[in-house]
């Protein structure tokens, strides 16, 4: 009798990309070498060598950060990061120095170091991406003073005018008043250090007047930033709405506050049992209660932060393709959370020599949750006009200022 062999099953042929992981192979103690050392170097030059510092922090994360096969490069100059540093430096002096020497022009500063902000953004996001490569090929970030500031100047008006009317209305109270609001309501015997003038709340004024743009500001800076950076020839687009990034802030403001709450809830119903229980016996406990009750309130502030860094990480990622590949993120609430908390305490008490191990965690786990789905890697080549714009951009390099997503 025959025997009938069963068919054998091909999978479906497809040219579809397969799906890239991401991974990062780095390790808390090869990176404790080099931060140790950066460290010790950034200390007895005075800072000097922070520069180089920077670059060999970055190298390493980069060149340990893999898709497919091919692995990240990072190729900044640390005498170009130097020199930018100086500069900055020297005009953050130059801005703090006048805030607090004289405090008339403090109204004209910050509008002058708000106005200054796209610029830097810019200038900041075309430093570092030129500086990021995968695969031989350069990132680059193409937007336009211009574009930044068309972007920016509605809320940025906004937000300074109604700054400017508060600071206005700050000068139609008397100053003893305004003394006594600075110091809970005592005016007399106070010296002259203690006596406030309208621009000591103008901090206050300015940021209660940005609060409420906080989430769309965020939102109006991923999309320039995603819309506007492209690897080779494979250009970026994000299809994220400001009310995401709403729901992100509105929804951690809420639980963040709910968890410490909760937190402090349990904290003094289990130390008024514990009085009720053992009377004068547990006054000698009352330092330790205090201390386990702020390490309780304020590591639950800490974990409740993972639900805002897990899901604007997903929500950005989660939106955004790069030519035909989309990226996928998937962190949780819970892990990150959880790795905030652990990570906190390990340095804490470790006195931050654990530092390096809590930063390779937290990559690791960034890596692990995120991948890059239909992308062509054939089809990528260098993009013609990535040499084109260089002479604007040397004097903008000045600023080496790490504005990440």
């Amino acid at each position: 009798m025959e025997t009938i062999q069963p068919a054998i099953q091909h999978p479906e042929q497809t040219d579809e990309p397969a799906a890239l992981e991401f991974e990062f192979l780095g390790s808390g103690r090869e990176y404790f070498n080099i931060w140790i050392v950066n460290i010790f170097l950034s200390i007895i030059t005075l800072g000097i060598f922070s520069a180089w510092a920077k670059v060999r922090r970055e190298q390493y994360f980069y060149g340990n950060l893999r898709l497919g096969q091919h692995h990240f490069a990072y190729l900044a100059d640390p005498v170009q990061i130097l020199k930018g540093r100086i500069i900055a430096f020297g005009l953050l002096a130059i801005y703090w120095a006048g805030w607090n020497f004289v405090p008339v022009t403090a109204m004209g500063l910050l509008i002058i170091g708000v106005l200054a902000l796209p610029a830097i953004l810019v200038a900041a996001s075309r430093f570092k991406m030129r500086n990021s490569s995968y695969r031989n090929i350069r990132f680059r970030f193409t937007a336009s003073f211009t574009e930044a500031y068309r972007t920016f100047i509605k809320p940025i008006a906004i937000i300074l005018g109604l700054s400017a009317i508060g600071y206005l209305l700050l000068y139609q109270i008397d100053p003893e008043t305004l003394t006594a609001m600075a110091n809970n309501g005592q005016t007399e015997e106070l010296p002259d250090d203690f006596r406030v003038i309208p621009e000591d709340f103008l901090p206050t004024v300015f940021y209660l007047a940005l609060f409420p743009f906080l989430p769309y500001l965020d939102y109006l800076r991923v999309k320039l930033l995603m819309n506007h950076t492209r690897w080779g020839n494979q250009q970026a687009r994000i299809n994220a709405g400001a009310g995401g990034f709403y729901r992100v802030f509105v929804v951690g403001f809420l639980l963040s506050g709910a968890i410490a709450t909760l937190a402090m809830v349990v904290v003094f119903a289990v130390g008024a049992l514990i009085g009720m229980t053992l009377g004068e016996i547990a006054e000698p406990l009352l330092p330790a209660g205090v201390v386990i009750a702020v390490l309780l309130v304020y590591g639950s502030m800490i974990y409740s932060a993972g639900y805002w860094r897990a899901e604007r990480t997903n929500l950005i990622y989660g939106n955004t393709r790069v030519g035909d590949a989309s990226i996928g993120s998937v962190l949780t609430f819970h892990q990150v959370g959880k790795l905030y908390v652990t990570n906190t305490l390990a340095i804490l008490f470790s006195a931050g020599l654990l530092i390096p191990w809590a930063h390779v965690r937290m990559a690791q786990y960034i890596a692990s949750v995120t991948s890059v789905t239909g992308a062509d890697l054939d089809k990528v080549v260098m993009d013609s006009d990535a040499q084109q714009g260089a002479l604007g951009e040397g004097m903008v390099d000045a600023f080496d200022l790490d504005i990440g997503l």
